[in-house]
């Protein structure tokens, strides 16, 4: 069974995860985690890991005083921004080389 390609959060204390299930969501993912960083002051967690669904990644971005409820809207933000940006070969080289971290493809 094919996975459906979606870019999701999971958004805890102090984390935001952008999922991916797959190449061109992995692109997506890449956009988001970029806007939640340059836009809204996120650090980069530095955490990469295999995304719990297809073949996607788990990138994550930390923030030690915003709310959970903010990191939310925050994240909604930003996922619908990515719409709104032209993907560019930086990005789809960042989604490969994040990729071809965790899979042998």
């Amino acid at each position: 069974m094919k996975v459906r390609s979606t870019v999701s959060a999971d958004i805890s204390m102090h984390v935001i995860w952008v999922n991916s299930t797959d190449f061109d969501s992995t692109v997506k993912a890449v956009k988001v985690h970029e806007i939640l960083v340059n836009e809204f002051g996120y650090t980069d967690a530095l955490i990469l890991e295999q995304g719990n669904r297809g073949k996607g990644v788990s990138i994550s971005v930390c923030d030690l005083t915003t709310t959970i409820k903010q990191m939310r809207e925050d994240y909604g933000y930003a996922k619908k921004a990515e719409r709104t940006i032209g993907t560019t070969s930086e990005h789809r080289t960042s989604a490969k080389a994040l990729l071809s971290c965790l899979y042998d493809d």
